[in-house]
């Protein structure tokens, strides 16, 4: 009667250690694929890191640029009102002398 009880105890304990071999492997791969996305995900998240980095680069490129512009438009600005107001200070000149 002993062997029997210790036969069927031995058969539920070594059931219970394959369920738990199974519950190891089971997470074991879950592990890994957790494994893989974060992989992934680090990658994409570096990916996405370096465009932010090199669009604000490139931003900050097209800032100065856009500075430089305006200062050249501006001053383009200034000669062209200066000639138009000299032009203007000539016409007034010309009708002051001009005999109508």
């Amino acid at each position: 009667m002993e062997t029997v009880k210790f036969k069927s105890w031995f058969q539920k304990m070594g059931a219970g250690l394959r369920a738990m071999r199974r519950d190891i492997a089971k997470t074991e791969s879950l592990l890994e694929q957790l494994d893989e996305k974060i992989f992934a995900l680090r990658q994409e998240l570096r990916e996405t890191v370096k465009v932010y980095k090199d669009s604000q680069l490139a931003l900050g490129e097209l800032k100065k640029q856009q500075g430089r512009e305006e200062r050249i438009l501006k001053h383009k600005l200034r000669g062209y009102i200066q000639d138009n107001v000299q032009d203007a200070n000539e016409l007034m000149k010309h009708f002051e002398t001009a005999d109508f």
